[in-house]
Parts: C-alpha cells; sequence; structure tokens
C-alpha cells in the first residue's frame, strides 16, 4: 500500500511539473483516479477483514477425546 501511495505522490509531483495540453492533463488525471480508487478499495477490505474475529494460532494439534 505505502509503494501505491508513493506512485500516486509520484503522479501528481509528474502533473505539476510537465507543461502539458488538456489530453495530457486527462490522462494523467485518470490514472491518479484509478489508483486512488484501488488505494480506496484496499484501505475497505483491510477495514472488513480487521473486523472478523482473530484466528488463534497455537501449533498444537487438536486431539479428539474419546
Amino acid at each position: 500500500m505505502i509503494e501505491l501511495l508513493k506512485f500516486i505522490a509520484d503522479l501528481k509531483e509528474i502533473k505539476e511539473s510537465i507543461p502539458y495540453n488538456n489530453l495530457t492533463k486527462s490522462i494523467v488525471d485518470d490514472k491518479i483516479s484509478k489508483y486512488e480508487k484501488e488505494l480506496e478499495q484496499m484501505s475497505i477490505w483491510e477495514e472488513e477483514q480487521s473486523q472478523l474475529e482473530p484466528l488463534m494460532v497455537t501449533g498444537y494439534e487438536k486431539k479428539e477425546i474419546n
């Protein structure tokens, strides 16, 4: 997720640093929106996962009692 945030920041920096026409602006803005949406979906998934019951891993096999 950190890599995605860095990538979005890089795109925004590129957008501000170069002169471009409306077509280029539209393409860069679309790419930024795409990755921001992906980041939002990841955040929603993380929130859903945090609400789940945690799994306990003990390393012991469950023994059946007869």
